[in-house]
């Protein structure tokens, strides 16, 4: 159990764990797809997937770019990022043949990765090459995922406050005390 969900932690205290979240915009790009199309290009779309529970469900996904091996996507992303906590994505590209069931058997599959939403926070620009099925290279393709704005923070606390593991832990600890040494009076 992670320090966030803790029972014992000073957010529990106060009738609730302590998280720290914020929202996180993520914009895509991607370079050098796979032309799957005989007679034009790619039409590629990307599918965000995040894994709950050990299972990988679909969020979201970005337009269709017609005829386009550089893709740059104007659908924005956003997701509640938690602080501490390992939040696994996937990305899978596909070119696209219909306007409906995209990433379905009749759309070509161009390429995905796997990351946590930390890492992209963190760099706030990952560009990894895409994978086909097997852990083989999709060619010279490539994905950027961009994080260019996050808000500030927001708190699910009974305070305003929020704990990690550096020293404001041991604030809120302090803090923690001197309520319950106040409500002891």
């Amino acid at each position: 159990m992670n320090d966030i969900q803790d029972a014992t932690s000073p957010g529990a205290a106060l009738g609730g764990p302590v998280a720290c979240v914020s929202k996180v915009e993520l914009r895509v790009a991607c370079k050098a797809l796979l032309d799957r199309d005989t007679l034009n290009k790619s039409d590629p779309c990307v599918i965000l997937m995040v894994q709950n529970q050990g299972q990988w469900t679909e969020l979201d996904r970005t337009e269709v770019i017609k005829s386009n091996l550089h893709p740059v996507f104007a659908k924005v992303f956003t997701l509640d990022y938690y602080f501490e906590e390992a939040q696994k994505l996937r990305f899978e590209v596909y070119d696209i043949h219909g306007t409906h069931s995209i990433g379905t058997r009749d759309d070509d599959f161009l390429g995905g990765v796997e990351c946590t939403l930390g890492q992209i926070v963190a760099q706030k620009k990952m560009v990894k090459p895409l994978f086909l099925k097997y852990a083989k290279y999709a060619g010279k393709s490539a994905i950027t995922v961009g994080s260019p704005y996050s808000s500030p923070y927001r708190f699910r606390s009974p305070l305003a406050h929020c704990c990690s593991n550096s020293g404001k832990q041991n604030q809120m600890q302090s803090l923690v005390k001197s309520i319950h040494a106040i409500k002891a009076k």
